[in-house]
């Protein structure tokens, strides 16, 4: 299985397992989501990381924010993809905003940034 269809899969699996959680599961953090020159999240929502250090902020069952966002880890190491539900309200992060690189506590392109953060430990400037 290549690459690609790797991280389809771990796309599919991932939301299934986020709408499956419960908020009990999501810790509280401070979030930023930025897509183009709009900030949709900026300030506490639910994250939820898995395993391999693949999060989500703003999704949840039921403190689930207007918009959420999904960064994949490559396996490889140092960029993952990231998507969003471009539709408020929607289920589904089916929104591809492309592969990004960390900087800090955000994961980041040209067109998006990503950010998580535990509570209190967000920077100033970022």
């Amino acid at each position: 299985m290549g690459w690609a269809m790797r991280l389809a899969f771990r796309f599919i699996v991932a939301l299934s397992l986020c709408a499956a959680s419960h908020a009990a599961q999501a810790a509280q953090g401070d979030c930023y989501l930025s897509v183009g020159a709009r900030t949709y999240l900026d300030g506490s929502c639910n994250i939820m990381i898995q395993s391999d250090g693949s999060f989500s902020i703003g999704a949840g069952e039921r403190t689930r924010s207007r918009y959420f966002a999904y960064v994949f880890l490559d396996p490889a190491g140092g960029k993952g993809s990231a998507y969003w539900n471009r539709e408020p309200n929607s289920n589904h992060a089916e929104a591809f905003l492309g592969t990004v690189l960390r900087q800090g506590g955000c994961w980041v392109n040209a067109q998006a940034k990503v950010c998580a953060w535990k509570p209190g430990t967000r920077p100033k400037v970022f």
